[in-house]
């Protein structure tokens, strides 16, 4: 019997807030995503991405740090990836 297509998420978790964590994505060359956030604010601080996550040298492709003002809207988003310029707005990878 054919399994059809591979499987576009492969594995999910969550923190003790129930908040999602990580995310792996794909059956080979697989992805990983992991969301990491404030215990106190509850607001998103970290969002990683790697490739190659399966691999004993995953690559991250994605570092970006959230910072918010005190309304609690984003004020700035630094891509830290490869060491990102702290920049208004983002940095870049």
């Amino acid at each position: 019997m054919a399994l059809g297509p591979a499987a576009y998420i492969d594995s999910t978790a969550y923190c003790s807030t129930r908040r999602l964590s990580q995310r792996g994505y794909g059956t080979s060359g697989k992805i990983k995503r992991t969301l990491e956030w404030d215990t106190r604010t509850g607001w998103l601080n970290r969002v990683t991405t790697q490739t190659a996550a399966d691999t004993a040298s995953p690559i991250t492709v994605q570092d970006d740090r959230l910072t918010y003002d005190v309304s609690g809207e984003i004020s700035r988003i630094l891509d830290n990836c490869q060491g990102g310029s702290d920049l208004p707005g983002g940095g870049r990878c």
